[in-house]
């Protein structure tokens, strides 16, 4: 772990989007989400997560291979999300509010 020049250390309590933005703003990655989700072939995953659309979880495959760059480990990148027990509210995009 760790043992890449792209390796970033995420902050005690750092959530998953908070970690993605300040991983893709190091400058030796200048990289953004959009290229990313398409070089990892996520499609919009990372684009959800950073944008605290956590509905539906993340699969096991879009974790091994969003850690397969960031090299942090399941375990630590699971702490980065909100814990299973903790219910997961869709939010409305407003159109059909009255």
């Amino acid at each position: 772990m760790g043992s890449s020049i792209l390796f970033l250390s995420p902050y005690n309590g750092e959530s998953f989007s908070s970690y993605l933005g300040r991983w893709c703003r190091q400058e030796v990655v200048s990289i953004d989400s959009y290229s990313l989700e398409n070089s990892l072939q996520l499609g919009k995953t990372l684009w959800r997560w950073q944008n605290f659309y956590l509905n539906p979880r993340p699969t096991t495959e879009e974790l091994q291979k969003i850690d397969s760059l960031l090299e942090l480990g399941l375990e630590k990148l699971l702490l980065m999300f909100p814990p299973e027990s903790e219910e997961i509210k869709s939010l409305s995009n407003g159109l059909c509010q009255r």
